[in-house]
């Protein structure tokens, strides 16, 4: 690493305020909408009804579009920075969605066990810091109905924004801290 022990448990301790200063300095939806999600996974939401849960929904760009196209089913939207939970919460609507503050790491699910359908992780998991994933992940598994579906998608290393990253700037193997005090890691695929 880069970076000493101090630092890399700064980056990871302060990992929510790093990324409420980002969502802060947007006064709109920082992200456009992700209109693709049918297509990118085919049949992940072919029911006529359901429940999704985003984790790291951010301002919303993936929930809503989905549950706009997808009218019979129910979301529940996460994240841990304020901002973004309030940027996503103004786009609620007459959709059948709940928003709420949760840091995947430490805190329950708003969720039981066994109630989801789908667990939708759209460039999350790159953001939680290496030690915490397999927590993360077998907790987001147990929010699944038997036969429901975890969608990920998320950097891959060598990714060209891996190779933008400036010396100086990395964490671990494959583990960075960017300009703005986000982390990220970049998995093997």
């Amino acid at each position: 690493p880069d970076l000493s022990q101090f630092w890399r448990e700064k980056y990871a301790r302060d990992a929510s305020r790093a990324w409420d200063k980002l969502y802060k300095r947007s006064a709109t939806v920082p992200y456009k909408d992700r209109h693709y999600l049918d297509a990118v996974f085919p049949g992940a939401f072919a029911q006529p009804s359901g429940v999704v849960l985003e984790v790291g929904c951010g301002c919303g760009s993936a929930v809503v579009p989905l549950l706009e196209a997808h009218r019979g089913w129910r979301g529940v939207a996460v994240d841990f920075a304020p901002s973004a939970v309030a940027l996503a919460t103004r786009r609620v609507g007459d959709l059948e969605l709940t928003v709420a503050r949760c840091d995947v790491v430490n805190d329950a699910l708003p969720v039981a066990d066994g109630a989801v359908d789908v667990v939708l992780c759209l460039f999350v998991l790159s953001g939680i810091a290496p030690e915490f994933l397999a927590g993360v992940v077998d907790k987001l598994a147990r929010a699944l109905k038997p036969g429901g579906r975890l969608l990920l998608r998320d950097y891959g290393r060598f990714d060209e924004a891996q190779l933008r990253l400036k010396k100086g700037t990395r964490l671990g193997e494959h583990h960075y801290v960017k300009a703005d005090g986000t982390c990220c890691f970049y998995f093997e695929v």
